[in-house]
């Protein structure tokens, strides 16, 4: 089997696992249900309160650590951070008063700058949804990969923090495939130009082996 068709074979199976993958319960609480297994070597997690679930590696730790309950806009209102030896990823919740992501994302860039956000129009799909991905600086010690998706009355940032362990490039492929707003995840479309980068932000000269 080529690696080529071994990607394709590892994807499907994953989102078939992951398809399984629910709350134990209908019930709508804020708490968090990671403790029940979606895939082997990943634990399922899911925000009640704020409505999105993924799959994680079993082996990062996870926990909330910015938990607040009131926003402008422009505070982030909730941060899960999980982490493990490949790498890192923060999902960040601000609540939503522009009618799309492109207006909450302009208005964002007006405040902190067009360097942080240097894509505005949606380029990708994430949980069956526009999105807007793009990587930062390759120069930098740990450049971040990030994702904007919108729903409802939030928006989500994926945002990892890259290393130079080529598993997290896998490990980042099926993060964003399984996270998802409904109890069926959908295989996320990020901008070849916007991955290929992330895939070389683990060569060298950046990342020496």
């Amino acid at each position: 089997m080529n690696e080529t068709i071994r990607r394709i074979v590892i994807r499907l199976l994953t989102l078939v696992l992951l398809s399984a993958c629910a709350a134990p319960n209908g019930e709508i609480t804020d708490k968090l249900t990671s403790a029940y297994l979606c895939a082997p070597g990943w634990m399922c997690y899911e925000d009640l309160k704020y409505g999105f679930a993924l799959a994680y590696p079993a082996e990062w730790q996870v926990a909330i650590t910015i938990d607040e309950e009131a926003s402008d806009g422009l505070t982030i209102i909730r941060r899960h951070s999980f982490t493990g030896p490949q790498g890192a990823l923060d999902v960040d919740i601000w609540p939503i008063f522009e009618p799309d992501l492109k207006g909450w994302l302009e208005k964002h860039s007006a405040v902190g700058g067009a360097d942080l956000y240097p894509v505005l129009e949606p380029n990708a799909r994430v949980a069956g949804r526009p999105a807007v991905a793009f990587i930062g600086d390759l120069t930098t010690p740990l450049p971040m990969f990030t994702v904007f998706v919108s729903k409802g009355k939030y928006v989500y940032r994926l945002w990892f923090t890259l290393t130079c362990d080529e598993e997290e490039v896998e490990i980042i492929r099926r993060l964003l495939d399984s996270f998802r707003f409904s109890t069926r995840p959908v295989p996320a479309e990020i901008p070849p130009d916007v991955w290929g980068d992330v895939q070389r932000a683990f060569k060298p000269p950046r990342c020496e082996r």
